[in-house]
């Protein structure tokens, strides 16, 4: 359940991105582990 969730947090992002006109200048790398140590074990920050 939390990787459906993850993913349907990502949709809606992308979808306020694609409102906001930005998603042709935002890369998003889902296999990037976050860099600050208290993210660690987060699907996405």
């Amino acid at each position: 359940k939390s990787t459906r969730d993850a993913l349907g947090e990502l949709s809606l992002l992308l979808s306020y991105l694609r409102w906001w006109n930005l998603e042709k200048h935002i890369s998003i790398d889902v296999l990037m582990p976050p860099s600050e140590i208290y993210y660690r074990g987060l699907f996405f920050q």
